[in-house]
């Protein structure tokens, strides 16, 4: 019920990628909290796709209406983040102006359980799942709206799904002291599918394609 983090975390060691360069792992608290204020979760959300190069937001189940919605902040953040020094405080960044600036993302759905497949019946990537879940859905106009900025602002963007990784209940409230092993199979080869897809996608954070150096 309590969440098991607030605010930010900041993994305690930059893990090696390159030559050139360290990954920092950031994690935070789940946004929605009731703890927490709808401004606080904007804070949270504006300063982790600033100073990330890569996005993951994690959420339990399929893509539907209700995921979509939960997602409802990032229609927010073009009146949160700034771009440019404007001299009229009137104007707004628009979507695209700030596509530039934001991370890739990439959506990890958990204890998900449903066959990929299209309409057809025939296999689907998890990505054309995503863009499938992402496309305009008739005389919706507020709907579809989220829907757009979503596209426009993480114009690169991926989906990973995860199978439930125990099936006794009993198990999954005590998950954190069983051994790797004893998970499910098909868990343990769609967690290693996706720390491979992480680390071989992570990229230097850059702002007008100059890497950020924290200098």
């Amino acid at each position: 019920v309590n969440p098991c983090k607030k605010g930010l975390w900041i993994w305690g060691q930059p893990v090696k990628l390159a030559s050139d360069y360290y990954c920092i792992f950031v994690d935070t608290e789940g946004l929605g909290s009731t703890q927490r204020t709808a401004s606080c979760d904007m804070q949270i959300l504006s300063l982790c796709v600033l100073l990330s190069s890569y996005f993951i937001y994690n959420s339990l189940g399929s893509i539907d209406e209700q995921a979509i919605d939960d997602l409802h902040l990032v229609l927010h953040l073009a009146k949160h983040i700034q771009v440019k020094s404007w001299e009229s405080s009137d104007v707004n960044t628009t979507s695209p102006e700030l596509s530039q600036y934001f991370p890739a993302f990439l959506w990890v759905l958990r204890d998900f359980h449903l066959r990929l497949v299209n309409e057809a019946g025939e296999p689907i990537t998890e990505r054309q799942y995503l863009e499938g879940a992402l496309e305009p859905i008739p005389r919706q106009e507020d709907k579809n709206k989220l829907r757009e900025v979503i596209k426009d602002l993480f114009q690169s963007r991926d989906c990973a799904t995860l199978v439930r990784p125990v099936v006794d209940e009993a198990e999954l409230r005590h998950i954190q002291n069983l051994p790797y092993e004893s998970l499910r199979p098909r868990f343990r080869s769609q967690i290693e599918a996706f720390v491979q897809t992480v680390f071989s996608s992570v990229r230097p954070k850059a702002i007008n394609e100059q890497p950020v150096t924290g200098e």
